[in-house]
Parts: C-alpha cells; sequence; structure tokens
C-alpha cells in the first residue's frame, strides 16, 4: 500500500470516527466551538476599535490640554513668575488624575519647572528635537508597567515665553477595556451557557424519539411485529416513526397472510399426498381386482383351450374379453391423465371431458371456444393447469352445488387465456367457509398462479358460482417458440 493510500485510510477512519461520536456530543460540542468562536471575534473586534477610538479622543484631549496650558502660562511666563507657573500646574494636574507630567521649559529649551517628585527624569532632561520649528509636536511613549504615555508639546508664544510638555498616561484607556473584557467575558460565558444549554435540549428532543424509534426498529429486527415507535411531535422525526408504524402494520398484515397461505399450502399438500395415496390405492384395486382378474379368466380359459378341456369355446369369446380389458385399461389411463391432452390439446380434452361427464352425470353441461381446431397450441403447463381447473370447478360444481346446467367457456386472444366455468347451483359464501374446507378453491388458486396466471371466484348463496382464470400465454408461447 502506497503512502498516498495509506494517508486516505487514516483520514477515512478520522472521519468515520468523528461521524461517529453520538449526536448529543455533536450539537453540544458545535454550540460551544460557535458560541467561543463568536465570543473571541466579537472580543477582539470590539477591543480594537475601542482602543483605536479612545486613543484617537485621548490624543485630541493631550493636545488640547496642552494648548489651552499654553494660553494660561502666557502671562506668568513672560513675567517669569515661576511660582504662577507651579500654582497652575498643581490646579491642572489636580484636575486631571491622568497627566503624568508637565514640563515647562525657558526659549533655550532648558528646564524651567515641573510637575516630577525630585528630579526629571533622564528621558525628559534634555531638550527634545521636536522643540525647533515649527515647535509643535506629539508622540506617544511606552512608559513599562505605567503603560502608554501620550505627549503634546505646544510653544508658548511662538516660543519667544517658552515651551509646554504635557504628559498624559493612557491608564484610563486601560481600565476602560479591561472593564469590557470582563463584561464581554461575562456576557460569552452567560451565551455560551444558553447556547450548550438549549442545543442539549434541542439534541434530547432529536435523540429520545431516535433512540425510540431504534429500539423499535430492533424489535422488529427479531420479528416482533407488534413493536411500534412513539410519535412525540408532527416534525420530520414524527412523520418518519408514524411511517415506520405503517410499514410494521403492513409487515404484520403480511405476516398473518403469509402464515395464512402457510397453513393452507401445508393442508394442501397434505390433501394432495392424500389425494395420491387414494389413486394411487384406487389404480391398485382396478388393477387387481378387475384387469388382475379379467386377465386370470383369460389365461384359464386359453389354458382349458388348449387342452382341449372345452372345445365349444371359441376365439371370439377370447378377443371380446382383451377389448374389455383394452376398454379399462384406457380408462385408468384417462382417469391418471387425458392423452388426449398431449395429442390433441386442451380444446379437445375439455370438450371430450365436458361430453363424459355430462353423460355420467346426466346435467347438462355445455362447452364453447373461440378457439376452432387447428390454432396454435397453449404452452403444456398452461394447458395442463387449465384443464385441472375446469376439472376441480366442474367437480366441485357436481359434489356439492347440486347444478341443473352447467358453462364452460375458452377464450384465447393473442395476449391472454381465459377459462370460464359457471353453473347455477346453491352457490356458497367464500368468506364463511368452515377451516379445512375450500381445499379445491385454493389448488385452483396455486395451478393458476403456478403459470402466473388469476383466479377470481364469484359465488353468493343461492346464485350459483363462476370460477375465471386468466392466464397470460403471449410470453410463454414466444418461448416455447
Amino acid at each position: 500500500m502506497s503512502r498516498a493510500d495509506t494517508q486516505k485510510e487514516w483520514a477515512a477512519r478520522v472521519a468515520w470516527a468523528v461521524l461517529s461520536v453520538p449526536i448529543l456530543v455533536k450539537m453540544v460540542g458545535i454550540g460551544a466551538v460557535v458560541a467561543g468562536c463568536f465570543g473571541v471575534i466579537t472580543s477582539v473586534r470590539t477591543r480594537d476599535t475601542l482602543r483605536a477610538s479612545l486613543n484617537a479622543d485621548l490624543t485630541e484631549r493631550t493636545i488640547g490640554e496642552a494648548e489651552s496650558l499654553a494660553d494660561y502660562l502666557t502671562r506668568p511666563l513672560v513675567v517669569h513668575d515661576v511660582v504662577a507657573v507651579r500654582q497652575i500646574l498643581a490646579k491642572t494636574t489636580e484636575r486631571n488624575t491622568d497627566i503624568v507630567y508637565i514640563v515647562v521649559r525657558d526659549p533655550d529649551g532648558d528646564v524651567l519647572t515641573h510637575t516630577f517628585v525630585g528630579s526629571v527624569p533622564e528621558a525628559l532632561r534634555e531638550p527634545p528635537a521636536f522643540l525647533s520649528f515649527p515647535a509643535e509636536a506629539f508622540r506617544v511613549m511606552d512608559a513599562g508597567e505605567a503603560g502608554l504615555v501620550f505627549e503634546a508639546s505646544r510653544p508658548v508664544m511662538n516660543g519667544h515665553a517658552g515651551y509646554v510638555q504635557l504628559g498624559w498616561s493612557n491608564r484610563g484607556i486601560a481600565e476602560e477595556l479591561a472593564t469590557l473584557r470582563n463584561t464581554i467575558l461575562a456576557s460569552l460565558a452567560i451565551c455560551a451557557a444558553l447556547g450548550i444549554g438549549l442545543a442539549l435540549l434541542l439534541s434530547l428532543a432529536i435523540t429520545h424519539p431516535v433512540r425510540h424509534l431504534n429500539d423499535a426498529v430492533q424489535q422488529v429486527r427479531q420479528h416482533n411485529l407488534d413493536a411500534r415507535a412513539t410519535v412525540f411531535a408532527a416534525d420530520e422525526i414524527g412523520s418518519l416513526a408514524a411511517a415506520f408504524n405503517d410499514m410494521a402494520e403492513t409487515l404484520a398484515q403480511n405476516d398473518k397472510t403469509i402464515m395464512q397461505k402457510e397453513k393452507a399450502r401445508a393442508a394442501l399438500v397434505r390433501r394432495i399426498i392424500t389425494a395420491q395415496e387414494q389413486e394411487r390405492k384406487s389404480i391398485s384395486r382396478e388393477l387387481h381386482d378387475q384387469i388382475g382378474q379379467s386377465l386370470l379368466a383369460l389365461l384359464v380359459d386359453m389354458k382349458s383351450q388348449s387342452s382341449g378341456a372345452h372345445p365349444g369355446e371359441s376365439a371370439q369369446g377370447a378377443q371380446e374379453r382383451i377389448e374389455d380389458l383394452i376398454e379399462e385399461v384406457r380408462q385408468v389411463s384417462k382417469g391418471m391423465h387425458p392423452s388426449i391432452l398431449d395429442d390433441y390439446g386442451l380444446d379437445s380434452a375439455l370438450r371430450t371431458y365436458v361430453k363424459d361427464t355430462a353423460a355420467r352425470h346426466s346435467v347438462r353441461i355445455e362447452y364453447e371456444t373461440n378457439c376452432p381446431d387447428g390454432c396454435r397450441r397453449l404452452p403444456e403447463a398452461t394447458e395442463i393447469a387449465l384443464y385441472r381447473i375446469a376439472q376441480e370447478a366442474i367437480s366441485n360444481a357436481l359434489r356439492h352445488a347440486h347444478p341443473s346446467h352447467i358453462s364452460v367457456i375458452l377464450l384465447i386472444d393473442p395476449e391472454h387465456a381465459t377459462l370460464l366455468v359457471e353453473d347455477d347451483g346453491s352457490g356458497f359464501c367464500p368468506d364463511q367457509m368452515a377451516p379445512g374446507r375450500g381445499m379445491g378453491l385454493l389448488s385452483m388458486n396455486e395451478r393458476c398462479s403456478l403459470v402466473g396466471g388469476t383466479l377470481d371466484i364469484t359465488s353468493d348463496t343461492g346464485d350459483g358460482a363462476i370460477v375465471r382464470a386468466r392466464v397470460p400465454v403471449q410470453r410463454e408461447m414466444e418461448n416455447q417458440a
């Protein structure tokens, strides 16, 4: 594995780990991160904007105070009244506590008086270079722990009476910024707590119904189809829970239907096995009691003729007995599977079956078809299914409904083959049939569904019954061709 593939794999693992974090942690974390980022950005921007505004205001105040002080000192400096100058300086520093110092210089730049306790600091002892023409200047100096000092210098009478240097500390600005910072931090803490609390409530409002829905899903997964999700609200999750409940209800109904069909199918299988055994027993009995006995009698007669014990017996009698045996074998074979169905198709087989059944039961049975002799044969499975459905429908009508007339109609078009069996018997109600009954109906339905068709049974007590089987044949015939 290359290095790029390894990096992609690790990136995928990290992304999966991040996405796998519980929703509660995600929402609370997002709320905390957003609140923190918003607070930091707001604090920094507000502090920088306020600092620039306060610095600009302090600069104006410093320059204005220096100009005013220069005006006040004009007369005392002209008359060299140093005491008056000191009084003015004292009042000025008393009125403005943020003034760090005031230095008054003579026209040559030497210190005349000042407000320092003791001597003038070394940095202010020498006349600054900016006292040269135009003798007005402003600068900001770093005073270390004392912060910044905004210094404005102004001449007195254009420098003929001297100069004034006024230093103003930014301690007030620092205190205001500190107060603002504390206020912002407190507000940020409150907003962060509120945001995290709201995120927590929102996440709980989301995860609680999702957890209930997941529990219901797990119960359904364990085949507990009676499990339902609780719908807490009409939001998207509530709609999802309602849709899940509808799905679970449909699954439960389908499960019941499948179980009923499985029970019916099992009963049908048992009936088929029983019918097969009975049919085999009947065939065995017929072979033994009729055909076997007839063959044995024929064998005895032929031996008697060979020994001359019955010289009057002719070959005509033996021929008649053989013909009877052939007819018996034909009847047994027809009961198992009519050869005419294989040889001549569904139309001929139904026509023959209807004729024989009507003769045996003395019931008027009519057969009609729109498919004349020589039409294209249906697939073998379709012909067998429709033939057995007709057999079962006619047999059920004769056995239970006691009709006086039965109609059998076969309709074949390019796409479908339709079989209709209608009788005028006593009829029945399919929804009120007793358990264990209706195996014939189920058998017809199963045969029809095996060839892709549908079976409809319409009946009511006293109104006869109509059995309609509709089977698609176009695709079957194309595949067969």
